[in-house]
C-alpha cells in the first residue's frame, strides 16, 4: 500500500537524521562547523536534484513570484 510505504519511509529519514545529528555532535569539537555545515547544505541539494531521476519528476517551471 502506497500509505504504508511512505510511512516506512518517513521513519527511515527521521532515524538518518537522528544517526547525522548524533554523529555531528561526536565530532563537533574536532572539526569546523561552519564547513560541516556548507558540506551538509551542498550534499543535500546535490541528493536532492539527483532524485529527480529514480523519481521521474519534472523540474518546475521558473517563477519570480516564488
Amino acid at each position: 500500500d502506497y500509505f504504508e510505504e511512505a510511512y516506512g519511509l518517513k521513519h527511515a529519514g527521521v532515524f538518518a537524521i537522528a544517526a547525522e545529528i548524533i554523529m555531528i555532535s561526536a565530532y563537533a569539537g574536532e572539526v569546523d562547523v561552519r564547513r560541516v555545515t556548507v558540506v551538509q547544505l551542498a550534499t543535500a541539494s546535490a541528493l536532492a536534484f539527483l532524485m529527480i531521476v529514480p523519481t521521474e519528476e519534472h523540474l518546475p517551471d521558473f517563477s519570480w513570484l516564488l
